[in-house]
């Protein structure tokens, strides 16, 4: 059986961080994440749409 994209990030910690970095940041705004990320929740400024849109970047440009 295959694993996705999306259980490989669950079971690899700095996977999970660095796709949250890359891509989530770059879609809320890398200011507003580099600001925010250490001292908020991730629940109070990403919101799921942000998320689904970082998730479909990362997917569609993952053989680059």
């Amino acid at each position: 059986m295959e694993s996705s994209i999306v259980d490989t990030q669950r079971n690899d910690m700095q996977m999970y961080t660095d796709f949250f970095s890359l891509f989530v940041g770059s879609v809320v705004g890398k200011k507003r994440f580099e600001g925010l990320c250490f001292r908020e929740n991730l629940s109070n400024f990403v919101t799921i749409s942000d998320e689904a849109l970082a998730l479909l970047i990362f997917e569609n440009n993952y053989d680059r």
